[in-house]
Protein backbone atom coordinates (compact mmCIF):
# COMPACT_ATOMS: atom_id res chain seq x y z
CA UNK A 1 0.00 0.00 0.00
CA UNK A 2 2.97 2.13 0.65
CA UNK A 3 4.61 1.65 -2.84
CA UNK A 4 1.34 2.73 -4.58
CA UNK A 5 0.98 6.12 -3.11
CA UNK A 6 4.09 7.42 -4.73
CA UNK A 7 2.93 5.90 -7.85
CA UNK A 8 -0.05 7.55 -7.51
CA UNK A 9 1.48 10.70 -6.68
CA UNK A 10 3.95 10.46 -9.58
CA UNK A 11 0.73 9.97 -11.97
CA UNK A 12 -1.19 13.20 -10.49
CA UNK A 13 2.27 15.10 -10.96
CA UNK A 14 2.26 13.95 -14.61
CA UNK A 15 -1.14 14.42 -15.17
CA UNK A 16 -0.62 18.39 -13.86
CA UNK A 17 2.43 18.74 -15.87
CA UNK A 18 0.82 17.20 -19.13
CA UNK A 19 -2.64 19.23 -18.12
CA UNK A 20 -0.16 22.31 -18.13
CA UNK A 21 1.50 21.76 -21.12
CA UNK A 22 -1.49 21.15 -22.93
CA UNK A 23 -2.94 24.67 -21.51
CA UNK A 24 0.42 26.19 -22.38
CA UNK A 25 -0.16 24.76 -26.15
CA UNK A 26 -3.90 25.86 -26.55
CA UNK A 27 -2.72 29.08 -25.20
CA UNK A 28 0.14 29.60 -28.11
CA UNK A 29 -2.28 28.75 -30.30
CA UNK A 30 -4.84 30.66 -29.14
CA UNK A 31 -2.52 33.74 -29.69
CA UNK A 32 -1.78 32.72 -32.82
CA UNK A 33 -5.09 32.47 -33.75
CA UNK A 34 -6.13 35.62 -32.10
CA UNK A 35 -3.00 37.36 -34.01
CA UNK A 36 -4.43 35.78 -37.48
CA UNK A 37 -7.70 37.09 -37.01
CA UNK A 38 -6.59 40.64 -36.48
CA UNK A 39 -4.06 40.13 -39.15
CA UNK A 40 -7.10 38.77 -41.43
CA UNK A 41 -9.44 42.05 -39.98
CA UNK A 42 -6.82 44.48 -40.91
CA UNK A 43 -5.95 42.74 -44.19
CA UNK A 44 -10.02 43.38 -45.49
CA UNK A 45 -10.02 46.93 -43.79
CA UNK A 46 -7.25 47.55 -45.92
CA UNK A 47 -8.85 45.97 -48.60
CA UNK A 48 -11.70 48.15 -48.33
CA UNK A 49 -10.38 51.12 -48.30
CA UNK A 50 -8.08 50.29 -51.27
CA UNK A 51 -11.82 49.57 -52.86
CA UNK A 52 -13.53 52.78 -52.15
CA UNK A 53 -10.37 54.42 -52.83
CA UNK A 54 -10.59 52.91 -56.56
CA UNK A 55 -14.39 53.43 -56.43
CA UNK A 56 -13.71 57.20 -55.74
CA UNK A 57 -11.38 57.67 -58.66
CA UNK A 58 -13.60 55.36 -60.98
CA UNK A 59 -16.72 58.39 -59.96
CA UNK A 60 -14.48 60.93 -60.63
CA UNK A 61 -12.51 59.64 -63.88
CA UNK A 62 -16.42 58.69 -65.22
CA UNK A 63 -17.22 62.58 -64.68
CA UNK A 64 -14.11 63.42 -66.40
CA UNK A 65 -14.88 60.88 -69.36
CA UNK A 66 -18.27 62.29 -69.40
CA UNK A 67 -17.37 66.17 -69.35
CA UNK A 68 -14.87 65.15 -72.32
CA UNK A 69 -17.10 63.36 -74.66
CA UNK A 70 -19.04 66.47 -73.77
CA UNK A 71 -17.13 68.25 -74.57
CA UNK A 72 -16.02 66.64 -78.57
CA UNK A 73 -20.04 66.39 -79.08
CA UNK A 74 -20.12 70.48 -78.69
CA UNK A 75 -16.53 70.48 -80.56
CA UNK A 76 -18.34 68.64 -83.57
CA UNK A 77 -21.46 70.38 -83.37
CA UNK A 78 -19.70 73.78 -83.80
CA UNK A 79 -16.94 72.22 -86.58
CA UNK A 80 -20.28 71.53 -88.32
CA UNK A 81 -21.97 74.68 -87.99
CA UNK A 82 -18.86 76.50 -88.98
CA UNK A 83 -18.30 74.40 -92.11
CA UNK A 84 -22.18 75.14 -92.93
CA UNK A 85 -21.46 79.03 -92.51
CA UNK A 86 -18.31 78.26 -94.64
CA UNK A 87 -20.29 77.28 -97.41
CA UNK A 88 -22.47 80.00 -97.01
CA UNK A 89 -20.19 81.79 -96.91
CA UNK A 90 -18.77 80.55 -100.31
CA UNK A 91 -21.63 80.29 -101.88
CA UNK A 92 -21.65 83.41 -104.66
CA UNK A 93 -25.51 82.79 -105.44
CA UNK A 94 -26.40 83.75 -102.06
CA UNK A 95 -24.12 86.15 -101.70
CA UNK A 96 -25.41 88.09 -105.00
CA UNK A 97 -28.96 87.62 -104.10
CA UNK A 98 -28.48 89.03 -100.59
CA UNK A 99 -26.76 92.20 -102.09
CA UNK A 100 -28.70 92.40 -104.59
CA UNK A 101 -31.75 92.56 -102.57
CA UNK A 102 -30.54 94.64 -99.97
CA UNK A 103 -29.65 97.49 -102.13
CA UNK A 104 -33.01 97.08 -103.83
CA UNK A 105 -34.50 98.10 -100.61
CA UNK A 106 -34.83 102.20 -99.69
CA UNK A 107 -35.82 104.17 -96.82
CA UNK A 108 -39.41 103.31 -97.52
CA UNK A 109 -39.01 100.19 -97.26
CA UNK A 110 -38.56 97.42 -94.25
CA UNK A 111 -37.13 93.63 -94.46
CA UNK A 112 -38.81 91.70 -91.89
CA UNK A 113 -38.19 88.00 -93.32
CA UNK A 114 -36.11 86.67 -95.98
CA UNK A 115 -36.25 83.00 -97.10
CA UNK A 116 -33.32 82.08 -100.06
CA UNK A 117 -32.97 78.98 -101.77
CA UNK A 118 -30.65 79.06 -103.82
CA UNK A 119 -28.33 76.08 -105.17
CA UNK A 120 -25.41 77.38 -107.11
CA UNK A 121 -23.73 74.98 -110.10
CA UNK A 122 -20.87 73.09 -109.58
CA UNK A 123 -19.26 73.59 -112.85
CA UNK A 124 -17.06 76.47 -113.02
CA UNK A 125 -15.36 78.15 -115.96
CA UNK A 126 -12.26 77.21 -117.09
CA UNK A 127 -11.19 80.10 -118.30
CA UNK A 128 -12.77 82.68 -115.82
CA UNK A 129 -12.35 81.93 -111.85
CA UNK A 130 -16.34 82.99 -111.23
CA UNK A 131 -18.87 80.72 -110.59
CA UNK A 132 -21.73 80.05 -113.27
CA UNK A 133 -24.96 80.65 -112.23
CA UNK A 134 -27.00 77.42 -113.62
CA UNK A 135 -28.49 76.63 -109.96
CA UNK A 136 -32.25 77.20 -109.20
CA UNK A 137 -33.16 79.96 -106.59
CA UNK A 138 -36.45 80.98 -104.94
CA UNK A 139 -36.30 83.77 -102.75
CA UNK A 140 -39.40 84.82 -100.40
CA UNK A 141 -39.45 88.63 -99.18
CA UNK A 142 -41.85 89.65 -96.30
CA UNK A 143 -41.89 93.18 -95.21
CA UNK A 144 -43.95 96.45 -94.94
CA UNK A 145 -43.65 99.79 -97.24
CA UNK A 146 -45.43 102.82 -97.11
CA UNK A 147 -48.23 102.32 -99.63
CA UNK A 148 -48.56 100.48 -103.45
CA UNK A 149 -46.66 103.18 -105.21
CA UNK A 150 -43.12 102.20 -102.86
CA UNK A 151 -44.06 98.60 -103.56
CA UNK A 152 -44.39 98.89 -107.48
CA UNK A 153 -40.64 100.45 -107.08
CA UNK A 154 -39.41 97.86 -104.90
CA UNK A 155 -40.37 95.34 -107.10
CA UNK A 156 -39.05 97.41 -110.04
CA UNK A 157 -35.67 97.70 -108.48
CA UNK A 158 -35.87 94.07 -107.85
CA UNK A 159 -36.16 92.92 -111.07
CA UNK A 160 -34.32 95.41 -113.12
CA UNK A 161 -30.73 95.60 -111.09
CA UNK A 162 -30.48 92.18 -109.47
CA UNK A 163 -27.63 89.68 -110.83
CA UNK A 164 -28.36 87.10 -111.49
CA UNK A 165 -31.71 88.14 -112.92
CA UNK A 166 -35.05 87.13 -110.54
CA UNK A 167 -38.77 87.47 -111.89
CA UNK A 168 -40.28 89.49 -109.32
CA UNK A 169 -43.80 88.11 -108.78
CA UNK A 170 -46.25 89.66 -105.68
CA UNK A 171 -47.86 87.18 -103.64
CA UNK A 172 -49.69 89.13 -101.43
CA UNK A 173 -50.24 93.33 -100.03
CA UNK A 174 -52.43 94.49 -97.61
CA UNK A 175 -52.85 97.89 -96.05
CA UNK A 176 -52.44 97.77 -92.22
CA UNK A 177 -51.90 100.13 -88.87
CA UNK A 178 -49.21 100.75 -87.87
CA UNK A 179 -47.80 103.33 -84.85
CA UNK A 180 -49.82 106.46 -86.30
CA UNK A 181 -50.39 105.73 -89.86
CA UNK A 182 -51.19 102.88 -92.47
CA UNK A 183 -48.78 100.67 -94.04
CA UNK A 184 -48.45 98.18 -96.74
CA UNK A 185 -47.63 94.80 -95.50
CA UNK A 186 -46.36 92.58 -99.03
CA UNK A 187 -44.89 88.96 -99.47
CA UNK A 188 -42.79 88.75 -102.78
CA UNK A 189 -41.67 85.59 -104.56
CA UNK A 190 -38.27 86.03 -106.74
CA UNK A 191 -37.44 83.19 -108.84
CA UNK A 192 -34.68 82.19 -111.81
CA UNK A 193 -36.76 82.91 -114.83
CA UNK A 194 -35.89 79.34 -116.39
CA UNK A 195 -37.64 77.97 -113.36
CA UNK A 196 -40.99 80.46 -113.41
CA UNK A 197 -43.98 78.13 -113.86
CA UNK A 198 -41.58 74.81 -113.84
Amino acid sequence: MAELIPLQYRLRVAQRQQFSNWLFIGAIILMFAGAALAYTFAWERQRCSEYETLHDEFKTKSVIIGRSQQLRAARNTLASRMQKIQQLMDDKVLLSLLRNISESFSGNDSLEYIQIDARGSSSKDASSKTDTTDGPYVVRITGITNNSSTLAELMTRLGKNSTPAMNVVLETSRREAYLDGQVMRFQIVCEKPENKGT
